[in-house]
């Protein structure tokens, strides 16, 4: 079994980052006459920030909007802890032969901080008060610097 992953959907990157309201989806090829009775199963693990060793996170359904056996899977959004590191591995088996494996490493970004904002006027009717918000000051922090929103 050739195995191939991608990532389908264009999410928020920044050096390999995404954000956490955002959906995670990949995908894989499969090519040769094995892939037909192919069998998926999807697997993640965060990555300690020292030494990259893997610790396994469990994957649910509920943190998915797909079954975990298919050739694809997508992340729902805020399913994900930000500020860490994962990996997220298929595992291909078929009746005959060897497993195929890949992977997708990739980092959550830490959610903005650091910022405030204020609304004016304070009260008011929804569809009918014109509401000013003014933000300032956030921050995201990437492992490449920090960025001022």
């Amino acid at each position: 079994i050739y195995l191939f992953i991608y990532n389908l959907i264009k999410v928020h990157h920044q050096l390999g980052e995404h954000t956490t309201n955002a959906r995670i989806s990949l995908t894989t090829t499969c090519l040769g006459d094995a892939c037909k009775s192919a069998k998926y199963q999807w697997l993640l693990a965060s990555l300690h920030p020292r030494d990259n060793k893997e610790m396994a996170v469990t994957l649910t359904r509920n943190m998915t909007e797909t079954e975990l056996n298919l050739p694809g899977i997508i992340i729902k959004k805020d399913a994900l802890a930000g500020n860490v590191t994962y990996r997220l591995k298929v595992s291909v088996t078929q009746a005959h032969g060897p497993a195929g494996i890949s992977s997708y490493q990739f980092r959550m970004n830490a959610p903005p901080e650091g910022g405030k904002c204020t609304v004016k006027p304070l009260n008011g009717s929804a569809l009918k008060t014109l509401f000013n918000i003014q933000c300032s000051g956030w921050k995201v922090r990437f492992d490449s610097g920090i960025f001022v929103l």
